[in-house]
């Protein structure tokens, strides 16, 4: 005999919650190993995703899974990698060091700051799990550029800005050893090939994380026009979820100065964040360089 109190199946107040939540995402990790380089800031989008398909998942900060984005600062490269500093002697080693140190605390001081992104956004300490590595290492293999870990010589990366509508945002900036280096990295990312790969690594990416049947579709996208050696993305991810269509758009954009490669990842649901903050906080950084 059925009894008269409700398990809440039903409650149409708890249904709308649901879906509502389904329709809003905690974006994980938006970078796999943007620690690394120019090109590893566009990895940054293909991995972790795990949370863009999960229905019910709160979209404020505090949601964010903490194993994806640990409370540790950003690394500080006080010394030339072992692949450079082999073919040094003692005094180039020490001059090679003092640039080194010299390039990190240029990065620490232009990333992305909480001032730049605005009010409405929270920021947490962010920094690339394991499984980022091997995105990463898949995607520059496919863009035929090798290691970051051999060839940078500093980097910072922002906090991850989170907002209540689920809109995200996370920078970093990341020195090279020569010119060269840096406009090889923008060469290959600004190649043919570059949406392919992009594309190839979110699928496997969202495959690898239970993901049913996404689509993805990249994108060029035109940011700060007067800037030179921009490079910009959009990624659309369009997921069924709960019988309807969850769409997330991540813009990447990356600027190549002399050794720097700056970039910036800007994720929003159901609609892609504004280019008046994404061109504002790119210019934020580009300035203190």
């Amino acid at each position: 005999m059925a009894t008269s109190e409700s398990t809440g199946d039903n409650d149409p107040a708890e249904k709308a919650i649901e879906r509502r939540h389904a329709r809003r995402v905690s974006w994980i990790a938006v970078t796999g190993q943007i620690s690394g380089a120019f090109i590893t800031a566009l990895a940054a989008v293909v991995v972790g995703l795990l949370a863009l398909w999960k229905p019910g998942q709160a979209d404020t900060p505090d949601a964010t899974p903490t194993a994806a984005i640990r409370q540790s600062s950003s690394p500080t490269v006080t010394a030339p990698p072992m692949s450079a500093a082999k073919d040094l002697g003692a005094h180039d080693l020490e001059s090679s060091a003092s640039r080194y140190e010299s390039d990190q605390k240029i990065a620490d001081r232009a990333v992305l700051r909480s001032s730049d992104v605005g009010s409405g956004f929270h920021g947490k300490p962010y920094t690339p799990d394991g499984q980022s590595e091997l995105d990463y290492t898949a995607l520059l293999k496919c863009l035929g550029r090798p290691p970051i870990e051999e060839r940078k010589s500093g980097q910072a990366f922002s906090p991850l800005f989170t907002r209540k509508d689920g809109q995200q945002i996370l920078g970093s900036v990341t020195f090279v050893e020569s010119p060269e280096d840096a406009m090889a990295d923008f060469k290959a990312l600004n190649s043919n090939r570059a949406k392919t790969c992009l594309k190839k690594n979110y699928l496997l990416s969202l495959r690898r994380e239970g993901a049913q049947n996404p689509r993805v579709y990249v994108s060029r996208i035109r940011v700060l026009p007067r800037e030179s050696n921009v490079c910009a993305y959009r990624s659309r991810i369009v997921q069924r979820v709960n019988g309807r269509d969850l769409t997330v758009y991540v813009d990447s954009v990356s600027v190549i100065r002399d050794r720097a490669e700056v970039q910036a990842h800007y994720l929003g649901v159901s609609r892609a964040v504004a280019r008046k903050l994404e061109q504002r906080t790119m210019s934020a950084m580009l300035g203190r360089l």
